[in-house]
């Protein structure tokens, strides 16, 4: 099974976040595959997974709203704009980069069931 997902990965916190590493460390011990999306700023599960077989992580930068958010962070209404759009467009890129990453898949695949790839 491959999966693509995104979410909270910390070893050191607690409840969700501490219960996807063990997750992610068994399925990749049973051989599954994990593709996994998020901004390396915010959530990168590498240091809990290492160079386990079958984990890609992709990096999926949101620098120009993340940026803004940051600058009006401490402007009340301003800064609660610029969280909800760089919240939108992080999303927005999330999906995005998935579908990318799908069908580039599904075009090796058909490639190589044509003969055009090895």
């Amino acid at each position: 099974m491959k999966l693509a997902v995104s979410g909270f990965v910390f070893e050191q916190a607690g409840s969700v976040s501490s219960a996807n590493v063990l997750l992610m460390r068994e399925l990749l011990t049973r051989g599954h595959k994990i593709h996994f999306f998020s901004k390396a700023s915010f959530v990168d599960p590498r240091p809990a997974v290492g160079n386990s077989p079958g984990f890609r992580f992709f990096d999926v930068p949101n620098a120009g709203p993340d940026r803004v958010r940051q600058c009006l962070s401490r402007v009340p209404v301003a800064g609660f704009l610029a969280g909800q759009i760089d919240a939108s467009t992080y999303n927005r890129s999330l999906v995005r980069e998935m579908t990318r990453i799908r069908r580039q898949g599904a075009e090796v695949k058909k490639a190589r069931r044509s003969g055009d790839c090895p």
